[in-house]
């Protein structure tokens, strides 16, 4: 068995892993479990990566939207769904994962890449227009999930996360 690992997609901080930061409200998850939210304190486009480790050799992402609720075709709403694979071409499933609140989508359908480090989109720093019954932060971040047969680093409110150095999730399979 081998660990393969997702790491943070920008340079930021932990603003709220099951709960937010600001207000310790219990943090919704819409795909997957155990969400965090990367968050930058500026207000420019961030570009968001996908890192994973070596031994992920292939992903397939898929796109979704109806995330929070906002006006359609916000970037609010775009989500990435990211298969992780042993093998190339989408062989040997590892686990998944899932960044929401993606402009700029690298695919709008669903699509295999043999990678382990591709950008995705970017974190917009537009305001959401997200429905008042939805917690939800404004500002540059990604809302990370993963699936259950994962694990998560616990990191303390607000502390700091690299990009391509700070693991986000980890799974273990025998590919």
């Amino acid at each position: 068995m081998a660990y393969f690992y997702v790491y943070a997609p920008f340079n930021g901080a932990n603003w709220g892993q099951n709960t937010y930061c600001f207000n310790n409200a219990p943090h919704p998850s819409r795909y997957y479990c155990c969400p965090i939210d990367i968050g930058r304190p500026n207000n420019d486009v961030t570009p968001i990566y996908f890192y994973g480790s070596s031994n992920i050799r292939s992903i397939r992402v898929i796109f979704d939207n109806q995330v929070c609720n906002s006006i359609p075709g916000d970037p609010w709403e775009n989500a990435l769904k990211v298969e992780l694979f042993g093998q190339l071409d989408a062989q040997c499933y590892v686990g998944a994962l899932s960044y929401s609140h993606v402009a700029n989508p690298i695919t709008t359908g669903t699509q295999v890449y043999n990678a382990n480090y591709i950008k995705l989109g970017d974190a917009s720093p537009d305001t959401c227009n997200c429905n008042q019954n939805f917690l939800c932060y404004n500002g540059v971040h990604v809302h990370m999930e993963r699936s259950s047969n994962g694990a998560s680093i616990s990191l303390a409110c607000w502390a700091p996360v690299y990009a391509a150095t700070t693991w986000i999730y980890r799974w273990s399979a025998a590919c």
